[in-house]
């Protein structure tokens, strides 16, 4: 229970309303009339990451791919 003076935020929706007042702010906001595609670079098992990412975004994952952090941060590229 919470006192009459506290505002509960919810970071998700504050989050998401940030990033688009920002994209639309540097005209970066897509055109397009569907979703975009998602690509994600990980360090451990993609399949697993996959798996759950898919469950919670209720989407497709089009790429999910292991990169090594070591060789991203030595030389630019996790391959």
């Amino acid at each position: 229970m919470v006192g009459e003076k506290v505002t509960l935020v919810d970071s998700a929706h504050e989050t998401a309303a940030e990033v688009e007042r920002v994209l639309a702010e540097n005209d970066l906001r897509s055109d397009l009339d569907r979703p975009g595609s998602i690509t994600v670079y990980v360090t451990d098992i993609p399949y697993l990451f996959k798996e759950v990412g898919e469950r919670f975004l209720r989407r497709e994952m089009e790429r999910v791919e292991r990169i090594d952090l070591e060789t991203v941060l030595v030389n630019g590229s996790g391959k």
